[in-house]
């Protein structure tokens, strides 16, 4: 019997945007090294639900607790980390390098206003090799391709050593040969890192084979399923998708 208190429990959480209800009597359970894919079709709610859990938003009713504290009440923020939606789509223009990009998740283990020391910078190497881009790590961020500025921006989320990780559709704009090596790479760092992950991805198939969970969201939970890709409800969900 696992015993272990969950890394993520969302009960009963609603909310809506003005009017426009969103989400409405979601309570999901995440424990701690679980792999939890979140899929759904355009506007389920699935980039609303990780704002909530980080705290961008907050619910209009039900409660969220991250390690077991109630999250308005949580302050050790460098026990996980954030990856927007699209957060690897920079302009050409933008100045900061790769290595700069990636020390920043070191703010939420250091504060705000310190310098960042030896160690930092070796973690942020470490980081970057994490993710094959350590060859980058002088080159401005901007001159990279959108596959390598999100591979990027994942290792500033690894950077902050982090416990749990959220991902908001991190292949985006990805061809289907990089997203598999994306996922791949995904994969093996969950593994290596004992992390606990958070997936929100359009694409039953593509992460079937990365999450142990996979959860279908369209304003309440559709279904929640251990092989939702082989199962009646996934094939429910597959409907929602393609009818989206």
């Amino acid at each position: 019997m696992n015993t272990a208190r969950p890394v993520l429990e969302i009960e009963n959480v609603s909310f809506s945007y003005g009017c426009h209800p969103v989400l409405e009597g979601i309570s999901l359970s995440v424990q701690p090294g679980e792999s939890v894919g979140i899929t759904g079709p355009n506007g389920a709610g699935k980039s609303t639900l990780l704002k909530l859990v980080v705290g961008l938003l907050k619910p209009a009713s039900g409660r969220i607790k991250l390690f077991g504290q109630p999250l308005n009440e949580f302050k050790e923020h460098g026990r996980l980390s954030y990856v927007p939606q699209k957060a690897g789509f920079i302009n050409s223009g933008f100045p900061s390098t790769v290595e700069e990009v990636v020390l920043a998740g070191r703010i939420s283990r250091r504060g705000l206003f310190r310098y960042y020391n030896r160690e930092d910078r070796s973690i942020a190497r470490e980081a970057l090799g994490e993710v094959g881009m350590a060859e980058h790590i002088h080159k401005p961020i901007g001159s990279l391709s959108g596959g390598q500025q999100q591979r990027v921006f994942i290792a500033r989320a690894l950077a902050g050593h982090p416990e749990l990780l959220l991902l908001d559709e991190p292949t985006a704009g990805m061809d289907p040969e990089n997203q598999a090596r994306f996922y791949s790479l995904l994969k093996d760092l969950v593994v290596r890192k004992g992390l606990t992950l958070m997936l929100v991805s359009h694409d039953l198939e593509a992460i079937s084979t990365i999450v142990d969970r996979q959860v279908c969201l369209d304003r309440y939970l559709c279904s929640c399923c251990y092989n939702l890709s082989d199962s009646p409800q996934g094939a429910t969900c597959r409907k929602r998708l393609w009818s989206a």
